[in-house]
């Protein structure tokens, strides 16, 4: 991750934004650990950053 913020900061672009997991995956991860390497940082992202809105 530290590269990525690196790379990022060096391009002059803001924060790697993660898409909120979807109720689907959320299920389907309390049965088998899910395949996405940012799934951890994912959840972390949607705690800190709740959608405002229905669509968001």
């Amino acid at each position: 991750m530290p590269r990525v913020r690196t790379a990022r900061a060096a391009k002059d672009l803001g924060p790697l934004m993660l898409p909120v997991p979807t109720r689907r995956e959320q299920m389907a991860a309390l049965v088998c650990a899910p395949d996405d390497l940012w799934w951890e940082e994912r959840l972390l992202h949607a705690k800190l950053y709740p959608a405002k809105g229905r669509w968001a």
